[in-house]
């Protein structure tokens, strides 16, 4: 947790740059800041933290079925259900779009599916880095939230004995700060401006 990168550290990537401290200026070289909202507001959003810590109690809803993803059918489920979550449930995604399945073959990836009577309703993803465990996604359709179903995938993504980050929605920081996270900064990305 440290904010050792600068722009110039950076400035050559690919891809989307997260700076988890808002501390960057990448305008001058070839990135645009990413709108946080449909109001183009370029402001970090939250950053949150959980240091290495045992779980509070909570039990898992007994009707949920949680599927750790491992095959390019489940990718598929994850990607559906993703968005659904995100976007609602209408929605149709072309399978491979967010998660090529070569993904599967990433050990650092784990990506989870919640079912109910055998129907995805929930999903999400962490991604164990050197110094902690991202996670990304986490997301419940409309017609099933409020019912522990985000909670109990979170809880299975992190790993107690290690920290974990995360940039949650507005709707969701209550639901992280009750498993022990804590806003340490604010991310803001940047996405690089294409030709």
């Amino acid at each position: 947790m440290t904010r050792a990168a600068s722009e110039a550290d950076v400035a050559g990537a690919a891809g989307t740059v997260c700076d988890s401290w808002s501390s960057l200026d990448l305008s001058g070289t070839g990135f645009e800041p990413l709108g946080r909202d449909e109001t183009g507001d370029t402001g970090g959003d939250p950053w949150f933290h959980r240091p290495p810590a045992p779980l509070p109690a909570e039990d898992r809803p007994r009707e949920l079925e949680v599927v750790r993803v491992s095959t390019p059918e489940e990718v598929a489920e994850f990607e559906a259900v993703s968005i659904w979550g995100f976007v609602g449930e209408d929605a149709v995604l072309e399978p491979g779009t967010l998660h090529p399945t070569p993904v599967l073959a990433n050990p650092r990836m784990t990506m989870l599916v919640g079912r109910v009577r055998g129907a995805p309703v929930a999903a999400g993803t962490a991604y164990r880095g050197d110094g902690a465990v991202g996670l990304y996604g986490v997301t419940t359709i409309a017609s099933a939230r409020g019912r522990g179903y985000a909670s109990a995938l979170t809880r299975e993504l992190i790993d107690p004995a290690a920290p974990a980050v995360l940039s949650p929605s507005r709707e969701a920081e209550r639901l992280y700060r009750r498993l022990g996270f804590e806003q340490v900064g604010e991310l803001r990305q940047w996405r690089r401006v294409l030709p």
